[in-house]
């Protein structure tokens, strides 16, 4: 089994201040991604797998609205892609006892996902912190995933018709608290996600 995935991205973003409170960024990227020489072997016979090519733009874009000095308001919202790898392509494996097969043909995975936050600055224990509560959603389509197809009766590398995840996500950070000798590092988060299609296994 083999296979070599070669992926070339660029990148674009700017930001605009409408006001001194305002900023909207605006980001761009591309990739170029192709998959060649993918070979598989079974005993004395050899599958040659086609070279693949995709291309794909990926918007992205983020609203700040600094209420205050100390409490900042964003919204974000972005589509990206996430390409298989050369061993969901081309290499079967064995996982917890199973043989997971791969999938040549799989696709990338195509996402969609908003979040809202707000961010709040404030003094702590004698130095800075920030305290932040955010709502995400994630929808996405094609994700690659481990799944045993029914009809098939195997396990294969696959791609899940949509997979939908919502949450929440707490975060607490302060620095230089105690006289400069205690930094604080914690999140929660919370998140749902549910397969709302998927063909091998309805």
């Amino acid at each position: 089994k083999r296979g070599e995935p070669r992926q070339t991205p660029l990148s674009r973003e700017c930001t605009w201040g409408p006001t001194s409170t305002v900023d909207v960024t605006l980001g761009l990227r591309y990739e170029d991604w192709r998959a060649s020489d993918g070979l598989r072997t079974l005993g004395a016979l050899s599958i040659d797998y086609p070279e693949r090519s995709e291309q794909k733009w990926s918007p992205k874009a983020t609203l700040t609205w600094r209420t205050t000095p100390d409490l900042t308001f964003q919204a974000r919202a972005a589509k990206a892609y996430r390409f298989p790898t050369v061993t969901e392509l081309f290499q079967s494996r064995t996982t917890g006892g199973y043989l997971v097969q791969s999938d040549p043909a799989l696709k990338p995975e195509d996402a969609t996902t908003f979040d809202l936050s707000l961010t709040r600055r404030f003094d702590m224990a004698g130095g800075r912190a920030k305290a932040s509560a955010a709502i995400f959603s994630e929808d996405v389509s094609d994700a690659i995933f481990n799944q045993y197809n029914v009809f098939q009766q195997a396990t294969f590398n696959t791609s899940i018709g949509r997979v939908l995840t919502q949450g929440l996500e707490l975060n607490l950070a302060a620095f230089g608290m105690l006289a400069q000798r205690f930094d604080l590092d914690a999140n929660l988060v919370y998140q749902h996600s549910e397969i709302r299609e998927t063909a091998n296994n309805p």
